[in-house]
């Protein structure tokens, strides 16, 4: 059972693929997930987004993607995680919990206009893409956050990084996108690196590395004030998705999505996310 909701099916430009979520925070419910960012971030960039996603019917889409077409496997229940962050500074780190899990996503929805998209972007939260759905896009540029396929949830839903060894996607993967701590422990990064035509390794404001047979380089973030660092990764996926997709450059492209990650979380929620306006007029100032 499906559903579309908010625009055209066609000429869409970036495609998202993944649970949206609800994320608890001291204020309430917010919209949460890596296809929430990640759209949001593409949309910002001048790109048309679409989101092939499962959740409860009641679940009340984003106003930031209400003129953007949505597809749903219908679900009993919405993805709903709870972050909270302890420590400061560079001792910051996150508790991640989940209360409810959506079912897996429903390939069957997938509009087949959609199976043309340049930019296809898998960002799964808890293991609910088929591995069968790169087969369905073989022209696309297919870029991977890997942290749904890395996780496992324990006593009273805490999430924890778990074993992946990676072979079942990566392969099939353009790139790979990954945290320090989405790794189970210090071979995993290694493992992947092997199995990935480009892998790239995130470290909140210490950067990233990118990883592949042609290079190996650091990409430095921007400073910035942080208030929530929610987000940052999923945004720093898809920015450079869409840069990578226009420059087939990985150190533009790393650089560019640093910078518009380093915008986002000045603030709770999408609303920092830079239009490619701001992003160009920063980078010209450093230039």
């Amino acid at each position: 059972m499906g559903g579309i909701f908010n625009g055209h099916e066609d000429d869409v430009e970036y495609l998202a693929v993944g649970h949206i979520a609800k994320d608890i925070t001291a204020s309430g419910y917010v919209s949460g997930g890596a296809v929430y960012y990640g759209s949001v971030t593409a949309a910002r960039l001048g790109l048309k987004p679409a989101v092939l996603t499962s959740c409860s019917p009641d679940f009340n889409f984003p106003s930031e993607l209400e003129n953007y077409p949505v597809r749903v496997s219908v679900s009993s229940l919405t993805t709903t995680f709870e972050n909270i962050y302890t420590g400061a500074g560079d001792s910051k780190d996150r508790l991640q919990y989940v209360h409810d899990i959506a079912d897996p996503i429903s390939l069957a929805v997938l509009p087949e206009a959609w199976t043309r998209v340049p930019i296809l972007h898998l960002a799964p939260l808890l293991d609910e893409i088929p591995i069968q759905i790169t087969d369905k896009f073989p022209d696309s540029l297919v870029v991977a956050s890997i942290q749904g396929w890395t996780r496992r949830v324990g006593e009273n839903g805490r999430v924890y990084a778990d074993k992946w060894d990676g072979t079942e996607f990566l392969p099939g993967i353009d790139v790979a996108i990954c945290s320090e701590q989405d790794a189970y422990d210090v071979n995993d990064i290694s493992r992947w690196r092997k199995l990935s035509k480009v892998l790239i390794v995130t470290n909140g404001r210490y950067g990233a590395r990118i990883y592949s047979d042609e290079c190996n380089f650091k990409s430095e973030s921007i400073s910035v004030t942080e208030v929530d660092p929610t987000g940052a990764g999923d945004v720093f996926a898809a920015a450079f998705a869409v840069r990578f997709f226009e420059t087939a450059d990985l150190q533009e492209a790393s650089d560019f999505a640093s910078v518009v990650a380093g915008f986002s979380v000045k603030s709770q929620g999408v609303s920092e996310i830079p239009s490619r306006r701001i992003v160009n007029t920063f980078r010209e100032k450093l230039s």
